[in-house]
């Protein structure tokens, strides 16, 4: 079997190094209180791979990666004290490894199965399942964040049931 080539500068498109990635913008704007983002947005949102036809969607602006079969990767910087609200997806599984940190994850309809992640461990959701997560460390916590299935679908954000709560 013949395997397939490329150019060097064909793979140099494929390298995402850590120190050039820019924070999304969406979770930037600073005419929102950090507080009212940290319900959406991990305080800091670094693309790696997106989808290849996302364009500049939120979560795909900047990501030195394009394309990788319907995955996406981002690594979440989480402030001690925040992290994402309750919210689902209806047709992506997303799975979280912590790098560094102790992340609590809380799953369900108002996020009551809770526990606590540490460095390498991993937690994958499938479609449909609430899910909410937050740095209970003293220092900034660093989550892969993997979404496969080839969309970006954040369906709801249930404020009600905030996970800080």
């Amino acid at each position: 079997m013949k395997t397939a080539t490329a150019t060097q500068e064909e793979i140099s498109k494929r390298v995402g190094r850590f120190a050039s990635l820019k924070p999304l913008q969406a979770g930037q704007d600073t005419s929102v209180p950090s507080e009212a983002r940290d319900l959406i947005y991990s305080r800091s949102l670094l693309p790696v791979i997106t989808l290849e036809d996302d364009g500049e969607t939120p979560l795909a602006t900047g990501a030195p990666i394009k394309g990788a079969a319907g995955m996406t990767m981002t690594w979440a910087v989480i402030p001690p004290g925040s992290g994402p609200a309750l919210h689902s997806h209806n047709q992506t599984f997303e799975t979280f490894t912590v790098v560094k940190g102790q992340v609590e994850f809380r799953c369900g309809e108002c996020g009551d199965d809770r526990f606590i992640l540490e460095p390498f461990d991993v937690f994958s959701l499938p479609p449909g399942i609430s899910r909410a997560f937050m740095n209970v460390g003293k220092e900034d916590a660093i989550v892969q964040v993997l979404i496969t299935g080839g969309k970006h679908d954040n369906e709801r954000y249930n404020i009600f049931c905030r996970h800080h709560e």
